[in-house]
């Protein structure tokens, strides 16, 4: 099996023999690229918006998870027939802006949400 090997690796171009020197790639320092094309100025990069839906939080109970789309706490349980056999899933959620008031503030009403929820 080698003796293939070898003689496949004899009978072949290297790869720059067989290009033109047209077709050849030209190796650019990478120094040389970043004085070209520099990083634009802090000035001109826009900030980074933070906002709470963005946030991927965790409750840390099982079948409380929070639902970014909703902005809320959403507990998963299971619809259970007259005879106690799971029929399905169900869910009920807890939006944080239903517990927003005056003085308090979007993380209290965030926990009081969760707290809902359980």
């Amino acid at each position: 099996a080698m003796q293939g090997v070898e003689v496949l690796e004899s009978a072949g171009l290297a790869a720059d023999e067989a290009k033109s020197e047209d077709q050849r790639v030209k190796e650019i320092p990478v120094a040389e690229i970043a004085e070209e094309h520099p990083p634009p100025p802090s000035g001109e990069q826009k900030p980074y918006v933070f906002t709470r839906a963005n946030l991927a939080k965790q409750s840390g109970i099982p079948y409380i998870t929070w639902n970014r789309s909703h902005v809320a706490w959403q507990v998963t349980f299971p619809k259970l027939d007259s005879e106690g056999n799971k029929i399905s899933w169900t869910n009920q959620v807890f939006a944080v802006k239903k517990f927003v008031g005056a003085g308090i503030t979007e993380a209290q009403a965030d926990a009081a949400a969760l707290e809902a929820a359980k």
